[in-house]
């Protein structure tokens, strides 16, 4: 009988358990993401126009096709020409130059987007290293390791790009040179809580950008809202 009593507790536990709760998310309007770059190699470059969707929604971004887009560097007006639904292609800029400064104008839906952007002096990538360390399930597990010389002086912003075997990780990497000023930077290219590891065998690709300091502290930002940035507290959708 004293069996019987505990269990019969147990069961009037669990289904205590069993109420649903709604909790009530606050919603937004769809925005635009417009995202292009500029580089000091070879173009043509291309922008893309997507909206967001609800987080309860499917992660199927509707591209927005009939905008109108503009980008200048001071002395060459380029018309956007649409190749693809919702990427937009350059037509006279054929190559970037550091220390210029690019204008991009996107008009769409009825609202209009400006940004600019000055290019920064490239910063030669010397060579590309790796860290031995251990996956979180067990085995081995490699970093990258960017080395450059950072130039002396304040102010200099990089981002990291990393693909294994073809694929782009999803992880953001970006660095500035306040605590390296002028030293040579061997940083690891870490990114907490990603379930893509680096194993032997593996084919890695790392490309290196300076940028501006505006569109680092973007690509800060965003990464602190996935919780995984340096300054991660609170998960946003920036």
């Amino acid at each position: 009988m004293k069996n019987y009593i505990q269990i019969g507790l147990l069961a009037l536990l669990f289904a205590s358990c069993q109420d649903v709760i709604k909790v009530d998310l606050n919603g937004a309007e769809p925005q635009f993401v417009i995202e292009g770059t500029v580089t000091d190699q070879p173009g043509p470059y291309r922008i893309s126009i997507q909206k967001t969707v609800r987080f309860d929604e499917p992660s199927d971004y509707p591209e927005v096709s009939g905008a109108f887009v503009t980008l200048s560097d001071g002395s060459t007006f380029d018309t956007l020409a649409e190749v693809a639904l919702g990427i937009y292609q350059t037509q006279k800029l054929s190559q970037g130059q550091p220390g210029k400064t690019y204008t991009l104008t996107v008009q769409a839906e009825g609202q209009t987007f400006m940004a600019t952007s000055t290019m920064p002096t490239a910063v030669p990538f010397d060579d590309l290293a790796q860290e031995k360390g251990t996956q979180p399930g067990g085995g081995e597990a490699y970093l990258m390791v960017p080395v450059f010389a950072d130039p002396v002086g304040i102010g200099n912003n990089y981002r990291f790009i990393q693909w294994n075997n073809g694929l782009r990780l999803p992880a953001i990497f970006v660095i500035d040179d306040r605590l390296s000023d002028g030293l040579r930077s061997t940083r690891p290219l870490f990114a907490p809580g990603s379930d893509i590891e680096t194993a032997l065998g593996d084919t890695v690709q790392v490309e290196m950008q300076c940028v501006d300091r505006v569109t680092y502290k973007y690509f800060y930002a965003l990464d602190a809202s996935s919780s995984n940035g340096p300054n991660a507290s609170i998960p946003a959708n920036p």
